[in-house]
């Protein structure tokens, strides 16, 4: 079993669900896909749990995720929009961490984040914004024949032209979340995949994406139940 989520309050609609995962040959990662946020896991090997985002890791012996099958035990977390509307304030050394940015962040990313939520009466109301902006009203498109470069100034150019992939709406909006003092990381994982005709899921490294996850008090700021693999880091924009 695995710790309950740091935050998860009570009253949150929620409901678990079992999930049988096989991976190939050739999936030689140290991290294990498991779908967000597991609570149990049942597999061979010598796995180490990692806590800030909630997976396994391999240990010694060059434990990998290549050629397994496994059963994970997750929560479908639910809230209410009222719950999220009316989220507490979070932990003041969780809001240090999950807030801070680097020196010399574009003041554009700021600026746009006021803009953008200008009228907002609440942390998710911002949140909702944000995304709303990012994905239809902002007129960004996807593009992955852009610079990789992921630093500071890829995201005024990422402002400026409106368009990039993944990694960049990713670590604009998290960077963005933080400087309205929304805790803010980066997700690295898998979307869902393609759905077979016998009901199993298909995931490939072509479902491989980035994402933000923004906290909110209450419901241990899972972004996403639905997404069969996870692995987070701190934003760093």
């Amino acid at each position: 079993m695995l710790p309950t989520p740091d935050g998860l309050g009570q009253g949150i609609p929620q409901s678990s669900m079992n999930t049988s995962i096989s991976t190939q040959q050739t999936y030689d990662q140290k991290w294990l896909p498991l779908p967000y946020p597991a609570t149990g896991v049942q597999v061979h090997g010598d796995w180490k749990y990692e806590p800030e985002g909630r997976t396994l890791i391999g240990g010694t012996n060059g434990v990998s995720a290549a050629g397994l099958t496994y059963t994970v035990t997750s929560l479908v977390l639910n809230p209410t929009l009222q719950q999220l509307e009316d989220a507490p304030q979070p932990p003041a050394a969780f809001l240090k961490t999950y807030t801070a940015l680097p020196p010399g962040l574009p003041a554009a990313v700021a600026r746009d984040a006021r803009s953008v939520t200008r009228g907002a009466t609440s942390a998710y109301a911002q949140a909702s914004d944000l995304v709303n902006w990012f994905t239809n009203t902002g007129g960004f498109s996807y593009n992955t024949n852009v610079s990789d470069d992921t630093g500071s100034q890829a995201m005024a150019e990422f402002l400026k032209n409106k368009q990039g992939y993944c990694v960049d709406f990713a670590d604009t909006m998290a960077a963005m979340a933080r400087s309205l003092g929304i805790p803010a990381r980066v997700a690295i994982g898998f979307t869902p995949g393609t759905e077979q005709a016998n009901g199993t899921w298909v995931v490939t490294t072509k479902d491989a994406h980035a994402w933000p996850e923004l906290y909110f008090s209450g419901w241990a700021g899972c972004a996403s139940s639905r997404r069969p693999a996870s692995a987070s880091r701190p934003a760093t924009p």
